[in-house]
């Protein structure tokens, strides 16, 4: 589906939602869940002494993004009254010789990358990105420009390199390295995506526990609970979602990172959903 169509479904469906505008109303008037201050109440921001200096962000080269996975979520103008880390979902490949694979919408596109003046450059025919990071590659961020006056906020998260296999499942569970996104699918295949507080309890032995999943934006989730169980082939996850797969996902290969099928979910002015968790190591 090409953007400017899926852009005006999405917005439609932004403003379909009853949640949506109350949901943008909280935002403005700083009500929300969460630890943002009262009104009237001072930061508590430390200010830098006088005279100290500030700590210089690592210089950004090739070597901390080639060959390395990025999820991203695409942030197109409207998706703020559903929430403002809400986009769509997008994949990026940055080879080690300088090409791309880059998955964006549903289509596929090939390019090429650099890496000048401390941030990633990457050009597929009319579309384009400049990308900064702060954290030495970890987290991409940016715009895309589609070379007809479209431009469009993302961020991309960085997936460490594989394979995700039952250790590295119990040493992440166990110490809370996961990081997570969750994508919400309507029955038309408009994907969605946006990070989510996962906490998971293990249980005494590691293989296994409970988890939480918190969801703050107007699409109605809710809070999703459920167990994991780590195998030697993959992972089994339930929920508290309808239609709840018991199928285990098997482990990726190349990269630490799962995607785990959690159900469906009614969403107003959309319908059932699939939502799937994505969880990685960086």
């Amino acid at each position: 589906m090409k953007v400017k169509t899926i852009f005006a479904c999405l917005l439609a469906l932004a403003l379909a939602m009853p949640a949506g505008e109350a949901y943008a109303q909280t935002r403005k008037s700083g009500v929300r869940t969460g630890t943002r201050k009262a009104a009237g109440t001072k930061s508590s921001t430390t200010r830098p002494k006088a005279g100290s200096t500030a700590t210089a962000a690592k210089p950004l080269t090739k070597a901390d993004v080639e060959a390395h996975a990025y999820y991203g979520i695409m942030k197109f103008p409207g998706l703020e009254q559903v929430g403002k880390d809400v986009g769509f979902y997008t994949y990026l490949f940055l080879t080690k010789d300088g090409m791309i694979k880059w998955t964006m919408l549903g289509d596929k596109y090939n390019g090429e990358y650099s890496v000048p003046s401390n941030s990633v450059y990457v050009r597929s025919g009319d579309n384009s990105m400049r990308l900064t990071s702060p954290d030495g590659g970890k987290t991409l961020k940016g715009d895309m420009n589609n070379g007809r006056g479209m431009t469009i906020p993302l961020v991309f998260y960085q997936v460490k390199n594989g394979p995700l296999n039952s250790e590295v499942c119990k040493e992440s569970f166990a110490k809370g390295t996961f990081k997570a996104l969750m994508s919400v699918t309507t029955p038309k295949g408009e994907e969605t995506m946006f990070p989510v507080d996962f906490k998971a309890t293990p249980n005494e032995d590691g293989t296994g526990g409970t988890y939480k999943i918190s969801v703050d934006n107007a699409l109605g989730i809710g809070l999703i609970k459920g167990t994991y169980t780590i195998t030697e082939t993959g992972l089994l996850f339930t929920s508290n979602l309808e239609g709840c797969s018991t199928k285990e996902d098997a482990y990726f290969e190349y990269r630490e990172e799962a995607l785990l099928s959690l159900g469906k979910k009614y969403v107003d002015g959309s319908g059932n959903c699939t939502v799937d968790l994505h969880l990685f190591n960086q």
